[in-house]
This record gives structure tokens, C-alpha cells and sequence, in this order.
């Protein structure tokens, strides 16, 4: 193996610093204060920050050639959102007509166009978690070598957080198993997310398995799969039961149609071949006959609740209604960035009082963007989220060196897209910077490896 440079020792370093912050994100709750999430942002750009500066300089050049367009909307995003923050005096004659009329509504002769801009300032500064998560990923994560090593910080990662996990259900008052979220909806978010990886470094490991697997029948192959990965494949159990404890029905539904994207992903026509192949399309279906197995034997919680789904469904259309009349009221520029609890409680009526009286969340993060950054701002942050997406699908879709952890965070961000049509994971700070990272760390297509001797990821 090539001897590494002070660059690649520093990378490593940084990776593995952006991901335990992450996951001490996680722990706390996934950074959802005002405060943790500014904390968790500067300690990511910081770390960033000293990555870059021992980076290489073609190595910066690579990344805004490979994402300028996905920098340059979060640049537009981030300034056009602080800016609805400024609060301006009635002689500032160019942003007076855009003030959102709560301003005048009280007789102020000052305004902004956000309804609460301290709120407002809040939410950008627990942007930038996320985006240096991704920046870091992209700036760490090279070669084979890279992703191997990342890969094992994910898996001890995850049976830290599952197992930590496990002990506040038990130890706590809560029926389902929250992680310190206040919300199961969320936790389910963070073990699909943390089961996709893991699936995508099971199936790595099935790409090249052991002499010894290698040497048996061929219809025994399948069945000597733990013998390949079993640590990957007890944590991924962890992983995929702490799932199922949440109860989330939202949540284990995205996880399912998440994993169906991953397994066209990595078991497609394209991808037929003898041998080894066999065992990674093997290694999907072993995941699937575990959750399976998962879901039926301790699943009971998860089936009660889908007795009620109606009841929440009637609570989650109230909201959506109202979220949406407000989005309406100010289409274009919306009421400015994470002022979701000032808008709910400016908004309520006798009508909607007994079901958004006290949420913390629209449960919809598409009608949330739209009310709160309204089209302009949401456009900004589509064109953050797609080229990066496409990358990593076009990456998951070829052949190549790196396609199973490409297709595992396509899938990811796939996941929590799909919960946020019911739910709010990927508002989270801690939650958007660990699957932003993932998408900056694998998103890049096949990397050249840089030792001789063929090893595993």
C-alpha cells in the first residue's frame, strides 16, 4: 500500500471527526435546539475548515467543478434568507413593500419579511451543519481505501447509537423507542438511514467473500453469509430491530420503499454475473428475510398502531390544510426560514386549534419549505438537493468501484424524502448533516484506489 501524505492522514482525521460529531448530534437529540444545532454547525465548519486548508488544491478545484451548482444555490439560499431577516426602517423604501404584514399589522415603522427573523437567523445557522457535513464528506472520501475506513466508522457509529438507543427505552418512560428525538418518527428516520449503510457495506463485503465461501456449493453460498460479514450483519440486525421498536408506520414504510431503490440499485440486469455477483444479490435478500423476520416476531407495537390511521391521518390533513393556506398568503417569498412555531400560533384558529394546537411541525417538509421560503427559496433548495442526488444515482447505476455506497445514500436522502411527505426527520440538523455527508462522500463516482494489494471494503 502507498505511503500516505499528511493530507490523507488529515482527511481521515476530518471524517472521522464530522462523523462522531454527527452522531453526538444524534445522541443529543439530533441537535434540534437553537443552541446545539449552532454548536454542531460550528464544530462541522471548523472541522471543515481545517480540512480545507491542508487539502489539495486540485482537490478544492474537484469539488466545485463537481457541485458548483448545488454551491451556488446554497450561496443564493443562505443570503436570500438572511436577508429577509434584516429588519429595516420605513426610509428603506426597496424592501418595505415585502415586510410580512405582522409588521404592520401591530403599527411597527420597521419590518422584515420574516415573521420572526431571530428565528429566522436561527435556522441559518443550523444550516450550515449540514452543509459542511457535505463538504467534508466530499473532501475526505477519495478511494477505496477512504471508503472502508468510513465504512467502519459507520458500523461502530451505529452499534453505539443502536445500543445507546436501546438502553433509554429500557431504562425511560417511553412505549416506543424514541433515541432522545422526543419523536419515534425521527428515530426511524436515523435507523433507516444507518440500516441502508450497513446494507451497502454487507453487500460490499459479499462482493469478494472468503476462500472458504467461495469453495462450497454454490447452492450453500447464501446460507454462509453471516461467515462473510458477521459483525456487519449483527449490527445491521441492531440497526433494523430498533426500527421496528420505534413503531413508526411512516417511517418503516419509507425504510421499505428506500430499500427497494437500494436493491434495484445493486441487484440489476447490469449487474448480472457469476459467482460473487450471486452473493451480493444474495446479501438483499438476506436483509430482506431479516426485516421480515423483525417486523412479524416484534412487530406487535407497529401493528396496533396502524389501527389508528385514520385518527392521525384526520390530525396530519388539518395541518396541511392550514400550512397551506398559509404558504398561499405568501407564495413567492414565504414567512421566512424555521419560523414554523410563530406561523402555527399567528395562524390558529377555534377550527384547527384541538389538532395544531401543540405540534412542532407541519409533518409535511415540502408545505413547511413552501410556507417558510416560500417558491423562491424552495427552488434554491431543490437546486441544493437534485445535482447532487443525480450524482449519486448516476454513481449507484454504473458498474463501478464505490456503486453500492453511491446507491445506499441515494437511497438515504431518498428515505427521508419520502417520510417528509408525513413526517419531519430531515428538518433535524443532526439527521440532514449525516445523510448530506453520506452524499458528499459517496457521490462521487469510482475513485482510484490507491494500494496494490486487492482488499475488501
Amino acid at each position: 500500500m502507498a505511503a500516505r501524505t499528511s493530507q490523507d492522514v488529515i482527511g481521515r482525521l476530518g471524517a472521522t471527526a464530522a462523523l462522531g460529531l454527527i452522531t453526538a448530534g444524534l445522541c443529543l437529540g439530533g441537535a434540534q435546539s437553537a443552541a446545539n444545532a449552532a454548536v454542531l454547525a460550528a464544530l462541522l465548519a471548523a472541522t471543515l475548515i481545517l480540512v480545507a486548508a491542508n487539502a489539495r488544491g486540485e482537490a478544492l478545484i474537484a469539488l466545485a467543478n463537481r457541485h458548483w451548482l448545488a454551491i451556488l444555490a446554497a450561496i443564493c439560499f443562505v443570503t436570500y434568507t438572511t436577508a429577509t431577516a434584516w429588519i429595516a426602517t420605513e426610509n428603506f423604501a426597496p424592501l418595505r413593500d415585502y415586510w410580512h404584514p405582522f409588521w404592520r399589522q401591530f403599527g411597527f415603522d420597521h419590518g422584515a419579511i420574516s415573521i420572526s427573523p431571530y428565528r429566522t437567523i436561527e435556522g441559518v445557522a443550523a444550516l450550515f451543519a449540514p452543509l459542511a457535513a457535505f463538504a467534508l464528506g466530499a473532501l475526505t472520501i477519495h478511494s477505496r481505501e477512504d471508503r472502508r475506513a468510513l465504512s467502519a466508522l459507520v458500523l461502530a457509529f451505529a452499534a453505539l447509537f443502536g445500543a445507546l438507543s436501546l438502553y433509554w427505552l429500557m431504562t425511560g418512560a417511553d412505549a416506543r423507542l424514541e433515541a432522545q428525538f422526543g419523536s419515534a418518527n425521527a428515530a426511524a428516520t436515523t435507523f433507516g438511514v444507518f440500516a441502508l449503510l450497513l446494507s451497502a457495506r454487507l453487500v460490499r463485503a459479499t462482493r469478494k467473500p472468503s476462500d472458504y465461501v467461495l469453495s462450497q456449493p454454490a447452492q450453500l453460498r447464501p446460507l454462509l453469509l453471516p461467515l462473510t460479514a458477521p459483525l456487519t450483519l449483527i449490527v445491521l440486525a441492531l440497526t433494523l430491530a430498533c426500527l421496528v421498536l420505534t413503531g413508526s408506520r411512516a417511517g418503516i414504510l419509507a425504510t421499505a420503499a428506500a430499500f427497494a431503490i437500494f436493491g434495484v440499485l445493486v441487484w440489476a440486469p447490469w449487474r448480472r454475473s457469476a459467482g460473487a455477483g450471486e452473493l451480493s444479490r444474495s446479501a438483499v435478500f438476506t436483509i430482506a428475510i431479516l426485516a421480515l423476520v423483525l417486523i412479524v416476531s416484534g412487530g406487535q407495537m407497529l401493528f396496533s398502531r396502524l389501527l389508528h390511521v385514520g385518527e392521525d391521518a384526520s390530525v396530519r390533513a388539518t395541518l396541511l390544510d392550514m400550512h397551506w393556506q398559509i404558504f398561499l398568503q405568501r407564495p413567492l417569498l414565504g414567512h421566512g426560514l424555521n419560523t414554523f412555531h410563530e406561523l402555527n400560533a399567528h395562524y390558529l384558529t377555534l377550527a384547527t386549534w384541538r389538532d395544531a394546537g401543540d405540534v412542532g411541525s407541519a409533518h409535511n417538509i415540502y408545505v413547511q419549505a413552501l410556507e417558510e421560503v416560500g417558491i423562491i427559496g424552495f427552488v434554491l433548495l431543490t437546486l441544493m438537493l437534485a445535482p447532487t442526488m443525480a450524482r449519486a444515482g448516476v454513481s449507484a447505476a454504473n458498474k463501478s468501484s464505490g456503486s453500492e455506497w453511491a446507491a445506499a445514500s441515494f437511497a438515504a436522502a431518498a428515505l427521508a424524502l419520502i417520510h417528509g411527505f408525513v413526517d419531519f426527520g430531515l428538518q433535524t440538523p443532526a439527521i440532514a448533516a449525516l445523510i448530506m455527508f453520506c452524499l458528499g462522500a459517496f457521490a462521487n463516482g469510482a475513485a482510484k484506489r490507491k494500494g496494490s494489494k486487492n482488499q475488501r471494503n
